[in-house]
């Protein structure tokens, strides 16, 4: 690796730092929601008490939030890229024309 965490703008860590999370919390979610439903008398859908339900709604909300902040986060690293000059996205992949010889 040529770059060190050190070297990262402020924008790429935070996206690295909740793509960590919304990582983690993918299975930390479920987890929740399936615990919070164990916790009442029933333990299937829908819950039945307060409890339940912020354990639901914590569980889902939380990966809705970080998904969103991610893509966001995702979006404004992107604007601080620098742009090279002269480089044009439609010419990728296509080899240069050679120069013309007289």
């Amino acid at each position: 690796m040529n770059g060190s965490w050190k070297d990262l703008s402020k924008p790429a860590k935070r996206m690295f730092i909740l793509f960590g999370i919304l990582t983690i919390w993918t299975v930390a979610g479920p987890g929740l929601v399936g615990l919070s439903l164990k916790m009442g008398n029933n333990d299937r859908w829908p819950p039945e008490n307060a409890l339940e339900w912020f354990g639901v709604i914590l569980g889902i909300g939380g990966f809705v939030f970080l998904l969103v902040a991610t893509v966001i986060s995702g979006l404004i690293y992107k604007q601080t890229i620098p742009k090279i000059k002269g480089h044009h996205p439609e010419t990728a992949g296509t080899k240069p024309n050679p120069p013309d010889r007289a």
